[in-house]
């Protein structure tokens, strides 16, 4: 597993050596970049609901016999790390005093959640004399993993106070990995959840577990909506688990199809990859797995396979599914790696290759300025008092004509940079006129939904309407889109125009534009847009739960309690208009914003990185006007001087040259295809 990116990232640090080598840059400055390299690790999370089989999946995938209990429920579920270690072990972390305080007071659907899922669970094991107190705040070690069951097993003595579980095994692939396996997608622990949400959003890649049997049903797409919502869809691998269990796989896969065309999943892309999907049966892997292990250890295979397992295999090896080609786990292995390495993890490649290849353009840069000025010293040579200094005066007219350029060029920015934001506005209003449109028919539809579910059910339908329309603005950003190819093409009009006032200048500074390509400066513009939109995204993504709180807190205020003790629904209509209400406001303050923020990100990256190829111009005629001037300064004879700058200017030339054959070696070295670098 992500073989390549080793491949990759050993490659890099022989680029960072030779950075050092060359003396481009420091030698401290290149451990320090080397040294955060080596520590970057691959998180990937596995997601699912309980009983998809995500236990049997890891135990298949990572430990290749039964370490993980499957016989857990949604309240004893833990969030378990699987990292590297010499030996196998684990570690458990306990709650603490305050987060099991906190535990105790925290509501989920107007129950206590201490009270309906852990109070029980604590008086069985205080009737066995394991009290909070004795374990909360301390974390403990242990090396035999048949331990587990005790800290994560439905009836663990430990299970209701643990918090977190690592365990760390040697398997080579944990070196580069860290596998988060979270609790199912009905977990009821809102502290828990918060925790899993964290681990997915940071995630290089997300796996979520389905059974092939009711594959992707409704709480999966719910979960997908709520927890997902913050990873891009080429970061997400679904695993269609328990394909041994169907009666037709090829079912499977057309219902799975099907799926892919729900409106909720399709306008975010989610499943639009046709590497995304894997079907897999994790049990016949594991048994398969075990099989050929024992076998190379010369062990019996009944004594190999745990009791409970006998039945099962059986059952798989007259199926044929104790095969690779059938249970398909080794596709999974190789379609999660590719995801690793397609898209977190050659980002990160990606980052340090454009910072070396950076690192040399600079130098170029700076060689180049002092190439030109030392050019021009040893042209001026012949030439009288009076010219030169005439010819320092046209340099001060050229500055002044670069700077009304880049006035002109900023001035043309802006005006495509509005007229683009003008259109992303009306885009905006028209969202936002239909999303009140659809609010008001959810308002209806909630007239019939019960009066418990009322909250849930507006937020979530609102929810997945607030994330079409948001992922249809964005969709207006992309170069396919008829006005967005107008904006890039208004942008490298404006662009050629101020490289062709440069070229006009009595000085040629016009090899400046190699380092500073419109194309690069466009993608690396709009690459810096998207990240400013992946934090809005993620921000409307807590606003989203705010607006499900309150949602919640307004069905509360809304109850009557009658002299029975009854609960009465209230005052339906009432509730439903005040949802409406926040609704309408939420739609409009989340979006309203959208325009602003492009507008600003556009501003930050095209403005600023058009500025700096007028900064790098602007040095270079100060710099030809400094060594003029240095020249009428000096009293060495013209042959002495000459000889002088004539070595110079070799020194440089081959400087520069040798620079470029660095950049030309190490860009070949680097294999990892990065866009524009």
């Amino acid at each position: 597993m992500i073989k390549e990116f080793k491949e990759r990232k050993s490659e890099i640090f022989q680029a960072y050596d030779k950075l050092a080598q060359e003396g481009i840059a420091k030698k401290e400055e290149v451990e320090k970049w080397k040294n955060e390299l080596d520590r970057e690790e691959f998180t990937v999370s596995f997601c699912g609901q309980i009983k998809a089989g995500k236990s049997t999946l890891l135990n298949a995938l990572i430990f290749r016999k039964p370490v993980l209990p499957s016989k857990i429920t949604p309240h004893t579920a833990k969030l378990t790390l699987i990292k590297y270690g010499e030996k196998p072990r684990f570690k458990v972390n306990f709650y603490s005093q305050k987060e099991w305080e906190e535990l105790q007071k925290v509501e989920k659907d107007g129950e206590k959640y201490f009270d309906k899922h852990l109070k029980e669970e604590v008086n069985k094991r205080i009737v066995k004399g394991i009290y909070p107190d004795s374990v909360l705040g301390t974390t403990k070690e242990f090396k035999d993993l048949r331990e587990l069951n005790n800290f994560v097993g439905a009836d663990g003595d430990y299970t209701p106070f643990v918090k977190e579980i690592t365990i760390y095994y040697p398997n080579p692939i944990l070196k580069e990995l860290t596998i988060v396996d979270t609790p199912g997608t009905n977990d009821p622990n809102p502290l828990r959840s918060e925790e899993t949400k964290k681990w997915i959003k940071n995630s290089n890649a997300v796996v979520y577990v389905v059974y092939a049997g009711q594959a992707f049903s409704e709480p999966d797409i719910e979960f997908i909506n709520e927890y997902l919502l913050t990873v891009p869809s080429e970061l997400m691998v679904f695993a269609v688990n328990k394909i041994d269990t169907v009666t037709s796989i090829e079912e499977v896969k057309a219902w799975v199809e099907s799926v892919k065309d729900d409106e909720r999943l399709k306008i975010r892309g989610i499943m639009q990859d046709k590497e995304s999907v894997a079907f897999v049966s994790a049990l016949a892997g594991l048994i398969e797995r075990m099989l050929k292990d024992c076998e190379e250890a010369g062990i019996e295979p009944d004594e190999c396979i745990p009791e409970e397992l006998h039945e099962h295999a059986q059952e798989l090896y007259e199926k044929d599914f104790l095969d690779e080609e059938k249970h398909r786990i080794p596709e999974l292995e190789r379609i999660i790696e590719k995801k690793l390495i397609k898209t977190k993890g050659r980002h990160l490649l990606c980052t340090h290759k454009q910072r070396i290849i950076g690192l040399i353009d600079r130098k170029s840069l700076e060689v180049e300025k002092n190439l030109k000025a030392r050019s021009e010293q040893l042209k001026a040579l012949g030439q009288s008092r009076e010219e030169i200094e005439k010819k320092i005066e046209e340099l001060e007219q050229d500055r002044k004509k670069l700077k009304k350029s880049i006035k002109i060029l900023n001035d043309k920015t802006l005006e495509n940079i509005n007229r683009f934001i003008k259109h992303i506005d009306k885009i905006v209003n028209e969202e936002i006129r239909q999303g009140r449109r659809n609010i008001e028919r959810i308002a209806k539809e909630l007239e019939s939904v019960d009066w418990d579910a009322i909250p849930g059910e507006a937020a979530f339908r609102i929810k997945a309407m607030v994330n079409e329309m948001f992922s249809r603005v964005k969709s207006k950003l992309n170069d396919k889109n008829k006005e967005a190819q107008e904006f890039k093409q208004n942008m490298n009009i404006a662009y050629e125009e101020f490289k062709k006032n440069v070229k006009s200048l009595g000085i040629d500074v016009s090899d400046a534009f190699d380092f500073f390509p419109f194309n690069t400066i466009f993608a690396e513009s709009m690459a810096e847009v998207e990240e400013e939109l992946a934090e809005q995204e993620k921000e409307l993504y807590y606003e989203l739960e705010e607006l499900k709180e309150e949602c919640s807190n307004l069905a509360k205020g809304f109850v009557r309690f009658l002299t029975f003790g009854f609960v009465d629904g209230g005052n339906r209509k009432k509730l439903i208009a005040e949802i409406k209400n926040k609704s309408f406001s939420f739609i409009e303050e989340s979006l309203k914003k959208l325009p602003k923020t492009i507008e600003r990100a556009f501003n930050n990256a095209i403005k600023q990185k058009f500025e700096k190829v007028g900064t790098v111009i602007e040095s270079r005629i100060e710099a030809i006007g400094e060594a003029l001037g240095k020249l009428l300064e000096e009293e060495e004879n013209v042959e002495e001087t000459s000889a002088r700058l004539k070595k110079e200017v070799a020194k440089l030339e081959k400087e520069l040259q040798h620079l470029q054959e660095v950049k030309k070696q190490l860009s070949t070295l680097m294999k990892v295809e990065c866009p524009h670098v």
